[in-house]
């Protein structure tokens, strides 16, 4: 007959199952899944929040047809975040917000703008806080899409991190100063020039390594920077002609949404050396 010790021994029982592991887990493979789900949720909040307020009886419901085409041309940028979650989304994590970041206020800045009367605004919080945010983060987009496709040196994703928000604080003062339409082109020529020397000392440093032949021939996506190219001359273009008065401007403003933010997904595909991230 057994001990009270040999039987305890002997019992063996299963090992307890830890939940969040496996939560974490299912998250992690579905990670593109949720993040849709989650914008999607966001998008369809808008859409029923314009059309109820373009059902008012003051309200002139193709003009606030208009401004949910303008708030909804937004979705451009989904993808981009997508391909961020799905590629890497701890190494990328920076992009992936900036990227959520631009769409939301975006979003909000168009469902607030004063340019449907009698429709009422939809507002978070001040429109002209809302305008700021949107030049801030549409600025930023330059250096972010800089320190994804340049990298001299495999920085850690602290000093990545560090590097995206300095660079938003400086973006913040130059919005600040340049989001009149008569001061943009200092603006440009100011982020042109910063564009410029980071490339010019990318080459230099693959060229002293003798590296840049070889780095271009086997990485380059030369497709999807010809792509990228070609969407983004169109944007400024639509973006440009809406500008002016005698265009309609929810009309190229949307379009300018459209291209430059497909022109963005595409920017981010011109290197195929990317490691994808593993969940186990």
């Amino acid at each position: 007959m057994d001990t009270d010790e040999n039987y305890y021994t002997q019992v063996s029982y299963n090992e307890p199952v830890n939940c969040n592991k496996k939560i974490w887990n299912w998250i992690c493979y579905h990670r593109v899944l949720v993040t849709g789900m989650m914008w999607i949720t966001f998008e369809i909040w808008v859409f029923i929040t314009l059309l109820v307020k373009g059902t008012s009886i003051d309200c002139n419901f193709s003009e606030m047809l208009k401004r949910m085409f303008l708030a909804l041309s937004n979705l451009a940028i989904i993808p981009s975040i997508l391909y961020c979650v799905w590629l890497n989304p701890t190494n990328l994590f920076m992009e992936i917000v900036i990227f959520s970041s631009l769409n939301m206020v975006s979003t909000f800045t168009h469902m607030c703008a004063n340019n449907a009367p009698p429709c009422p605004d939809v507002c978070i919080m001040r429109n002209s806080i809302l305008v700021y945010m949107d030049f801030t983060f549409s600025f930023h987009i330059i250096p972010t899409l800089v320190l994804y496709n340049v990298k001299p040196l495999n920085l850690p994703p602290q000093i990545k991190g560090g590097l995206h928000i300095f660079s938003l604080f400086i973006n913040g003062i130059l919005a600040f100063y340049f989001r009149q339409d008569d001061k943009l082109d200092v603006y440009f020529t100011i982020t042109g020039i910063f564009v410029i020397s980071v490339l010019l000392f990318r080459v230099l440093y693959l060229y002293q390594n003798k590296r840049l032949a070889e780095y271009i021939t086997n990485h380059c996506n030369w497709s999807s920077l010809a792509i990228s190219v070609i969407f983004a001359i169109a944007g400024i273009s639509c973006k440009i002609i809406g500008d002016t008065n005698s265009h309609p401007y929810w009309l190229f403003h949307s379009l300018w949404h459209l291209l430059i933010m497909t022109s963005i997904f595409f920017t981010l595909n011109i290197w195929d050396n990317r490691i994808k991230f593993s969940c186990k």
